[in-house]
């Protein structure tokens, strides 16, 4: 369901600016800028997999999203093609199919749903929270950052624990 609802999203914000111009449906373009964010909170997706396919699956082109979540592919041939980006951490996405003509340059942002990553064979488990073991010296974790500034400060502690831990 969210997947849908970025897809149309998507999909929006790639053919709205060309219906405005009488093109629907018509991505102009020889280079293409890409911005990935967290549709969550509009950051930056960093190092996801962009690649550029023929409407037969075929990838004609693909690329890593830079630290900014920008991906530029350029120069591309005329034609109708899919954009698809996965990023570790985000559901697959991919557009629908656009249709590239000889010129023009054109950016769009494109809003990655998170998703969460297995970890197949990984337990976490605790073993005391730390809140019960800064309680006996009259401690909050929320202040802890506050108050102890320096090694030596935490080391003249004395704690039923290693500060260390």
């Amino acid at each position: 369901m969210i997947a849908n609802a970025v897809l149309w999203s998507a999909a929006r914000c790639l053919m709205g600016p060309c219906a405005f111009l009488g093109l629907v449906g018509t991505l102009s373009a020889q280079e293409i800028t890409l911005f990935l964010v967290d549709a969550d909170n509009a950051n930056p997706v960093r190092a996801a997999n962009v690649s550029l396919l023929t409407p037969g699956e075929v990838s004609v082109w693909s690329g890593i999203a830079d630290e900014a979540g920008r991906v530029r592919i350029s120069p591309i041939e005329a034609g109708e093609y899919y954009i698809s980006v996965v990023g570790l951490g985000f559901e697959p996405f991919r557009t629908p199919l656009l249709r590239v003509p000889e010129r023009g340059v054109y950016s769009f942002e494109i809003p990655l749903s998170r998703s969460p990553v297995p970890l197949p064979g990984v337990s976490v488990s605790v073993e005391a929270e730390a809140t019960d073991l800064v309680a006996p010296l009259g401690l909050d974790i929320r202040d802890l950052g506050n108050r102890w500034i320096d090694r030596a400060d935490i080391e003249r502690v004395k704690a039923p624990f290693h500060p260390g831990d």
